[in-house]
């Protein structure tokens, strides 16, 4: 009996031969896609914790190889983390924000 079954591999390699405008309409499409959006949150947390407890250190490096290379990538996830990180402290009016810095 064979399986119809898609594997990663097959989907990565059918991505890989997409074109980059494509890519970049496939990957603007899914992510309007709440559900889909959700389940990717879940896969990448998984693979960061896989990752943080894996013995294999080597692949966790080069993971945030990568990440280092995209500078701007990585000020945004900070910046997002720490967004929802204070999300429930109380705002206030920008401009006494300005007052109490004296300017």
């Amino acid at each position: 009996m064979t399986s119809n079954a898609i594997t990663n591999e097959d989907l990565l390699g059918a991505f890989k031969r997409m074109s980059k405008v494509d890519r970049r309409a496939l990957l603007q499409s899914l992510s309007r896609d709440s559900e889909f959006q959700e389940d990717l949150a879940r896969v990448l947390v998984a693979t960061l914790k896989a990752l943080r407890d894996s013995e294999d250190e080597t692949f966790g490096r080069s993971i945030l190889r990568e990440l280092a290379k995209e500078s701007e990538l990585l000020e945004d996830i900070l910046d997002s983390a720490l967004v929802i990180e204070r999300s429930h402290e109380p705002s206030r009016p920008f401009k006494e924000y300005l007052a109490e810095r004296g300017k």
